[in-house]
């Protein structure tokens, strides 16, 4: 197998809150896997990424910042191959995500989006306290992204405190009572190996225009 040339581009510490650490262990991981399957991995940062010209013709990425996105996106439509896509960055901003799980019928709480501007009044059913208040671009980057709310009178207050923030739409999801188990789990040395023969095999069937 004829060894590929990696762009391994880190993700910008701002949209790592709490995981700067971990999100670079995952990153460094698989480029190192990549290097010991024969593979050229050069390492750059989010912010590299926006000022040079990268020559490898595969990038993966954990970026999220808009900019960062819409050029990767350009290298795309030149050729390369991008794993996470451009378009699946996108699908993963919160009020995206929200609506194509709803959309699909995927189990998830019930949720509105609305701006921060006041305009929400009567927009929010009742039955909707409490719930969760989660600024709808991103996932959390400061721990006052996500808000538990009691009431539609607390409600009003946190809207204001987000537009004084500067975000200007929320996701607004119904509390579901219950245990919260969140993880990350990769399958050994296998899962590694058999993404590397999935690059392969797209880069081999003619992706590259």
């Amino acid at each position: 197998m004829k060894g590929l040339e990696f762009a391994a581009v880190q993700r910008y510490a701002l949209f790592s809150p709490n995981h700067v650490g971990n999100d670079a262990a995952i990153l460094s991981d698989t480029a190192r896997q990549l290097t010991k399957a024969g593979h050229v991995v050069r390492m750059y940062t989010e912010q590299e990424f926006l000022l040079r010209e990268l020559r490898e013709s595969c990038v993966f990425t954990m970026m999220r910042s808009g900019a960062a996105v819409r050029k990767l996106e350009q290298m795309e439509q030149k050729g390369r191959l991008a794993i996470n896509a451009a378009s699946g960055i996108r699908n993963c901003n919160r009020e995206r995500m929200t609506f194509l799980l709803l959309g699909n019928q995927i189990p998830y709480p019930e949720s509105i989006a609305c701006d921060t501007d006041g305009s929400f009044a009567g927009q929010v059913p009742e039955h909707f306290t409490p719930c969760w208040v989660k600024r709808a671009d991103f996932h959390a980057i400061h721990r006052e992204d996500v808000s538990y709310v009691r009431h539609l009178a607390e409600l009003q207050d946190i809207l204001i405190e987000y537009a004084l923030r500067g975000i200007g739409r929320v996701v607004i999801s119904r509390h579901l009572p219950g245990d919260l188990i969140k993880f990350y789990g990769v399958a050994g040395s296998g899962f590694f190996i058999g993404s590397i023969r999935l690059i392969s095999s797209i880069v081999n069937s003619g992706w590259k225009r």
